[in-house]
């Protein structure tokens, strides 16, 4: 599966494509460092039954195998008084992700970013791979695409599966850790509506015929190559941010002060955030409850006028 946007593209393809990005390798060399961004599955191959509630009803399906990941909507929504059926395919090849709507037999393609993500892991020096795979580990795959890595270890269990809580792109999701597939999100209409998918069933090692991972005939497929420039240079520069060694400590303290300044913004440092759009949970707690960096924000610009700070007895 894979998870949500910045653009078009990506709201369409990131719960599904990050989620297949949290991937992990292990390589054929028993000294080498294991490549975190090829997949790591506990199972050859799997059928994960969603169900669809909320402004959406229905069901998804999530066929998977080494290499491939097919996702099935079938959901209807209200529209005019009446209920529409939505019906598509989430595609996750090696080379390509596609977003195809089966019913108007139209879609759109994006690169599959993992394998450039794979090839510079691959470049490091045995020294840079031990911190990157490190990093990835502790902010998990939310870094992907996200300057701030957001991951809450353990957070919740979905039908038995201790999941991590991570955020990507404010869109939030639990995931299956090391298998980094999402077992329960929540998905927004243009308009703001919610439906949440959350897994019901997980059937591991079954039969899964390879006509599920097939591109349908007649589906009229669009590639725009600006944003995926557009969002290739996201993924790399998340990437090499998680060559320091310090990244994990840099954007949980970059998280909480985001959270301080929010507090500030609504006149109460105390004030409860709505939980959906409460970070605390992801930040550094020690910066989160420090009255010095609450003084440091709220005299942010007067601080830089006399020259970057006040001294203390």
């Amino acid at each position: 599966m894979t998870i949500v946007c910045f653009t078009k593209i990506s709201k369409a393809i990131i719960p599904f494509f990050c989620i297949s990005i949290f991937l992990l390798f292990i390589s054929n060399s028993s000294d080498a460092v294991e490549n975190p961004y090829k997949n790591h599955y506990p199972f050859e191959t799997a059928i994960i039954h969603y169900k669809v509630t909320g402004y959406e009803n229905g069901k998804e399906t999530l066929y998977v195998n080494s290499d491939y990941q097919a996702l099935y909507i079938n959901t209807q929504y209200s529209y005019l008084g009446k209920m529409k059926p939505k019906n598509v395919l989430i595609l996750t090849t090696p080379e390509y992700i596609y977003n195809i709507d089966l019913l108007n037999k139209s879609g759109t393609k994006q690169r599959n970013l993992k394998n450039e993500l794979i090839k510079e892991f691959d470049r490091l020096s045995e020294k840079e791979k031990n911190i990157v795979k490190k990093n990835v580990k502790e902010l998990g795959v939310a870094v992907i695409g996200n300057i701030h890595g957001k991951r809450a270890p353990l957070h919740k269990k979905i039908i038995g599966i201790n999941c991590d809580l991570i955020e990507i792109f404010e869109v939030r999701a639990l995931i299956w850790p090391g298998v980094n597939i999402p077992l329960k999100r929540t998905r927004k209409s243009k308009y703001d509506d919610k439906s949440v998918v959350t897994a019901v069933k997980i059937d591991k090692n079954v039969p899964v015929s390879s006509d599920k991972f097939d591109l349908p005939e007649g589906v009229q497929i669009s590639f725009d190559k600006y944003e995926n420039e557009k969002l290739q240079n996201i993924f790399m520069t998340q990437f090499h941010s998680m060559r320091v060694s310090n990244a994990v400590k840099i954007a949980r303290e970059d998280i909480a002060r985001t959270v301080l300044m929010k507090k500030m913004g609504m006149m109460d440092v105390e004030a409860t955030i709505p939980e959906e759009e409460d970070d605390s949970i992801f930040a550094d707690q020690h910066v989160l409850k420090s009255s010095y960096e609450f003084f440091l924000i709220q005299n942010d610009d007067e601080l830089q006028e006399n020259g970057g700070g006040y001294e203390f007895d």
